[in-house]
This record gives C-alpha cells, sequence and structure tokens, in this order.
C-alpha cells in the first residue's frame, strides 16, 4: 500500500543533524510521564520485518499503561500494518497514534487500531485503498481503485454511448425507423467501439484488485473494535470515495472521519519539533526509527 509518487526522505546525514538524541529523550519522557504512556517511533516503510522489530524491541520491556506511537510512513504491507496495530492493542490500555508528517495507506489502517488520534497541523492521513503491481511494469505499483476505477467508467461511456447512438438514429431518420431498429443499430456500434476496449481488461487482474481492497476494508472491521475510534462506514468511505492514492486527508477532515481526535499537548508539540524532519517523512533506515524514545517504567 505504498504511496508510488511521494519521494520525500531523508538521508541519515540529514538525520543526524536535525536529532539530538538528549533532547529528544528528556522530552519523550515528560510525555510518557504526563500520559503514563511510553513513546514509540516508527518511521519507514511498514512491511512484516518491520512488525518483527516492533515486536522485539517491545518484548521484556518494563511497559507503562499506555503508549503513543509516533508514526510516519508512507505505506506498505496491510498485513504488517495489521500485526502492529494488534500487538499494540494487546499490550496497552489505551493505544494512540501521533501523527507529526506523512501517514498513509497502510499507516492509516495501523491507525484505525487506534483509541485517539494525535495530529499536528502538518499531520495528514491517506485514502485506504491498496497498491498492485502494474501490469507488465516491473516494480512499479498502481492503486487497486484505478483498476476497479477504470471498469466503472467504461460501463458509464458504454452506455452514454449506446443512449447516444439510439436517440440520434431514431430523431436523424425523422422517427421512421422503430425503436426496435434504432436499438440494434446503437448497440452495434457500442459493441464495434468498446469490444476491443474491454478485450484488454485481465479478469485475474480485475479480481486482483476487488480481493486486494477488500483485504484493508477487512482487517478495518476487526481492529476498530478494540480502538472504537471509527464507524466502520467511514472505513469504507476511507477505502473508496478517495480520487487518488496520495490524496492529503488533513486533521480537519480526519476529525470528520474518526472520533477522537486531539491537536498535540505542548509537550506533545516540543517533542514532535524536537524530532525535526523525522517526524514528516520516512527516513532511509529503518532500524534506528524503530524504537522507544522514553524511558522504561521504573519499577
Amino acid at each position: 500500500m505504498p504511496d508510488s509518487d511521494a519521494t520525500i526522505e531523508l538521508s541519515d546525514q540529514e538525520t543526524a543533524q536535525l536529532w539530538d538524541p538528549d533532547v529528544v529523550v528528556a522530552r519523550a519522557n515528560t510525555v510518557a510521564e504526563s500520559r503514563d504512556a511510553d513513546v514509540f517511533l516508527f518511521n519507514g516503510p511498514i512491511e512484516r520485518v518491520n512488525a518483527e522489530r516492533l515486536r522485539v524491541v517491545s518484548e521484556g520491556r518494563s511497559k507503562r499503561k499506555n503508549v503513543i506511537l509516533i508514526l510516519t510512513t508512507l505505506g506498505g504491507d496491510a498485513d504488517a500494518a495489521y500485526i502492529i496495530a494488534r500487538h499494540l492493542q494487546s499490550n496497552y490500555e489505551q493505544f494512540s497514534v501521533f501523527v507529526t508528517g506523512f501517514c498513509k495507506s497502510a499507516g492509516t489502517l495501523l491507525a484505525l487500531g487506534a483509541h485517539e488520534l494525535i495530529m499536528t497541523d502538518q499531520g495528514e492521513l491517506g485514502p485506504l485503498d491498496v497498491q498492485l503491481s502494474k501490469k507488465d511494469e516491473l516494480g512499479e505499483t498502481q492503486s487497486g481503485l484505478v483498476v476497479l476505477d477504470a471498469l466503472v467508467q467504461l460501463q458509464q461511456r458504454a452506455f452514454d454511448s449506446f443512449e447516444d447512438f439510439f436517440v440520434k438514429t431514431k430523431f436523424r431518420s425523422g422517427l421512421t425507423l422503430t425503436s426496435q431498429t434504432c436499438a440494434k443499430i446503437a448497440t452495434e456500434l457500442t459493441n464495434g467501439l468498446f469490444t476491443p476496449i474491454y478485450g484488454q481488461i485481465d479478469p485475474l487482474h480485475l479480481g486482483e484488485a476487488g480481493r486486494a481492497m477488500n483485504v484493508a476494508q477487512k482487517y478495518g472491521e476487526r481492529l476498530i473494535h478494540a480502538g472504537r475510534n471509527i464507524s466502520m462506514d467511514k472505513v469504507y468511505y476511507l477505502a473508496s470515495n478517495y480520487p487518488s492514492h496520495g490524496f492529503v486527508i488533513d486533521r480537519a477532515e480526519t476529525r470528520g472521519l474518526f472520533r477522537q481526535v486531539s491537536n498535540p499537548s505542548n509537550l506533545e508539540q516540543d517533542l514532535a519539533v524536537s524530532l525535526g524532519g523525522v517526524a514528516r517523512a520516512p527516513i532511509l533506515d529503518p532500524y534506528f526509527m524503530i524504537k522507544y524514545l522514553s524511558d522504561e517504567r521504573q519499577q
């Protein structure tokens, strides 16, 4: 589910220039104490290997009651998003997602499992569609909605063409031709125009798009029962009602979708500022950016 059009990343050198570990840890600990919450940073692609890294980092830790996940991602694998959300739901009483920059595609799916969203002015979610490999294009992807929308558009165009052919044939004949004859002519013209186009549609690719789109919705259906921060009709809306994969869903619009969406507190805003570019866009080193920022709870 990654956004193939987005290319913003930070190099390790840029990260080092923006990242002051002492300041970040101090501010993360202040947030942790104020919310009785571990503060976890996940910056990078949502993949099975990174989901496993999160689980490994979490194991054996003396945890607080709640968790705040700072999530910066362009998306990734729906299975991995589900695993991460389930893990945090299972290990904490309150699970909050802190959106400080890009949180797209599979990141939005992960956020469905949270009890609360915290969003800065720069935070943005994305539609809940999936990315499929482009036919005959190595390494390139496209939104699953593109495939399904193409079929819908073809159906509408075919109907409009039939209607246009029928009406023009009827009236240009001076109403001398019967409706049956006009319909036959319109059908032949429509078939001649659209049969070659429909012949290029791969039914297997179409079926793959339908099943892939269903994956995000089914995972969302399971995740929202714990978080209870969004209704299923809004999940369907996120999956099908946006015109592009990279569409910006800002805080104002997010509040119309989720029940609990808050501005960051002053302490949380200070933490986001201290993270610099790391809080806004994915970086190149996911090993470094899947980590707890706050110290362990004192026994």
